[in-house]
């Protein structure tokens, strides 16, 4: 039985600028540009941090025509299995991973195949997926971190903490 869905994005109130520590203003998220197509759980002696090259992928139902924007977008997060130090090194050792790979959506597909006319939303995309991590805005940020946002739907169902 299947127990995650895709939702729509604009439920999530993310900040606007400029200025937003001065004003506060939040508004709904656009749409995703990819939807999951498949979640999966990994238990292994070791990390592996490129868990896409040892996973069978899905084939995508769309193909990105910019050459920085991936077809398929892949998220693996890595959750140690062992007892935590407080001030230990992160582990390489026994873990879980949880892999999710989401597919662009035909209507992003259609937006990138002109970039001129494309919203500024999908230019920085592009900038990110090109430059990562390497881009000068991000020098002396926390970076390599995903947001990751779950919704409960049915929490007394489901028995968390004190909800019953």
């Amino acid at each position: 039985m299947q127990r995650w869905m895709n939702i729509d994005a604009s439920v999530f109130k993310l900040r606007v600028g400029p200025n937003y520590k001065k004003h506060g203003k939040k508004e709904s998220s656009l749409p995703a540009f990819y939807e999951v197509v498949t979640f999966d759980y990994y238990k292994c002696d070791t990390v592996h941090s490129n868990i896409a090259s040892i996973i069978n992928l899905p084939v995508p139902k769309h193909i990105s025509p910019h050459p920085d924007i991936p077809s398929l977008f892949i998220m693996n997060y890595i959750v140690p299995d062992i007892k935590a130090a407080m001030m230990s090194p992160p582990s390489e050792g026994p873990c879980v991973q949880v892999v999710f790979i989401a597919q662009l959506k035909q209507e992003v597909v259609e937006v990138l195949k002109n970039m001129d006319t494309a919203p500024p939303v999908y230019k920085l995309f592009a900038e990110w997926c090109k430059h990562g991590t390497e881009h000068p805005q991000y020098k002396g940020c926390v970076v390599r971190r995903c947001l990751f946002l779950p919704r409960l739907h049915t929490l007394p169902d489901i028995a968390v903490g004190n909800a019953r």
